[in-house]
């Protein structure tokens, strides 16, 4: 099956999407910008989108695809058509899926979109963009504009019963090590006291309809003293991964890779990482801990290196006055 990645001029991501393009003279809104909806085999309803033209005149087209995840931090691909067991139609009176018409300036209009699930439907989740296409018109001042697209996801979970069941797991609870060591066929990993302490905490679904966990980062170190810190509610999509992040997204300077979040402060000896996973509306929890330790390596290693030069130094001082006390006893006989 033929995978096509669409140039939309938005930047997406699975909890929402943007809400305005601009290219050039082009400005135009969609609300909403993603839609969940719940539907029984056999069944269909109406879902309203609103398009808003706050710049030039535009000839518009709409278009129905299918997208799955990418990647593990919102990207997504677009399929050539939209698939699955959703059959798709607008019921507006001025325009159907794919009819060109034309929205002038400060206008707005509906599309009343209609959604039908198949008898028989498979039970899952199954995802969707309506997008709207914008065409400058064909006049000498528009020319030099192109083809740019915005859209509305559409999550569509297909249940017979109504029940969504929750299947996930942290797949990965990790901080970023300044070192690591090797001893006795365990890695320790090992940050310097005054370094920041980057996790990354990645979820992954492995059910048929998608979750919206709620993850909570505890640090506690041998002493007993903790940090708590919690990410950003993010939708992670049916058999994938995602990244958790906070919702102020997080810098690391000496990270290659994202990360979820950054503890800052000063560390010493054996910290706990500890990540719990709740869902809203679910008695189910999940837990993973990992585990770090903080030395001050840098001031160690200098203290050594200046140890060392003094051993060698009084190593020499007692040299040199062996040799100044052999050669005062020669002169003495």
């Amino acid at each position: 099956m033929r995978l096509v990645c669409v140039g939309i001029l938005l930047l997406t991501i699975y909890h929402q999407l943007s809400t305005t393009a601009n290219a050039e003279k082009l400005h135009v809104s969609v609300y909403p910008p993603q839609v969940e909806i719940v539907i029984k085999p056999g069944k269909s309803l109406l879902q309203a989108i609103d398009l808003k033209n706050n710049g030039d005149t535009m000839v518009f087209s709409t278009s129905i695809l299918s997208f799955e995840p990418s990647d593990d931090q919102g990207g997504r691909v677009f399929k050539d058509k939209a698939e699955g067991p959703l059959r798709f139609s607008l019921e507006n009176s001025q325009m159907g899926l794919g009819d060109k018409f034309v929205l002038k300036s400060r206008e707005k209009t509906q599309a009343l979109l209609k959604i039908r699930a198949v008898e028989n439907a498979p039970e899952g989740d199954y995802y969707y963009t309506l997008f709207f296409v914008a065409d400058p018109p064909v006049t000498q001042t528009t020319a030099g504009l192109g083809r740019s697209y915005i859209g509305a996801n559409i999550l569509v979970s297909v249940t017979n019963s109504g029940n969504m069941p929750i299947e996930g797991k942290i797949a990965q609870l990790q901080v970023i090590p300044r070192y690591s060591l090797s001893l006795f066929g365990k890695t320790f990993t090992i940050v310097e006291s005054n370094d920041e302490v980057p996790v990354v905490v990645k979820i992954a679904n492995t059910g048929q309809f998608m979750v919206t966990p709620q993850v909570t980062l505890k640090l506690v170190s041998s002493l007993g003293k903790s940090e708590t810190k919690k990410l950003f509610p993010a939708n992670v999509l049916k058999n994938s991964q995602r990244l958790m992040v906070q919702e102020e997204f997080p810098e690391c300077k000496r990270c290659k890779i994202p990360v979820s979040t950054v503890f800052k402060g000063w560390f010493f000896g054996k910290y706990t990482v500890s990540a719990a996973m709740t869902f809203e509306f679910a008695d189910k929890k999940i837990y993973a801990t990992t585990e770090f330790w903080a030395f001050p390596i840098r001031l160690m290693g200098l203290m050594g290196l200046i140890s060392l030069v003094s051993l060698i130094s009084l190593i020499r001082l007692m040299r040199h006055k062996k040799h100044t006390k052999k050669g005062g006893d020669m002169h003495g006989k």
